[in-house]
């Protein structure tokens, strides 16, 4: 599965689980967000990581951005992998919500 594949992929697994309301990004220019999601009257901004590495620090930066840039209520990290320490601690003091899908071996 291809990076696109995955954002398709989560895109598809968030409205099965009911947000209703799940838009892709432009490829190039998404400010940080591969995924923008309204429900419930609130946005929610996800950077979607498909990475065979943990998923560093730059991810959490990059959707806090997206978080701004949107003016997103929340902000999550999606992969199919695993966060570094560093990632989990930024996350955790800026409220991003981490999140590790279990797939099929890639």
């Amino acid at each position: 599965m291809t990076g696109p594949e995955f954002e398709q992929f989560v895109r598809k697994l968030l409205l099965e689980h009911g947000y209703d309301d799940v838009q892709s990004t432009p490829t190039t220019g998404d400010m940080g967000a591969d995924l923008i999601i309204q429900h419930r009257l609130k946005k929610i901004v996800v950077q979607c990581k498909r990475y065979d590495a943990p998923v560093g620090v730059s991810a959490v930066q990059e959707v806090l951005g997206a978080k701004h840039y949107y003016e997103a209520a929340e902000a999550w990290v999606i992969t199919d992998s695993t966060f570094t320490s560093a990632s989990i601690r930024l996350a955790k003091a800026a409220g991003v919500r981490l999140s590790a899908l279990r797939l099929t071996p890639k």
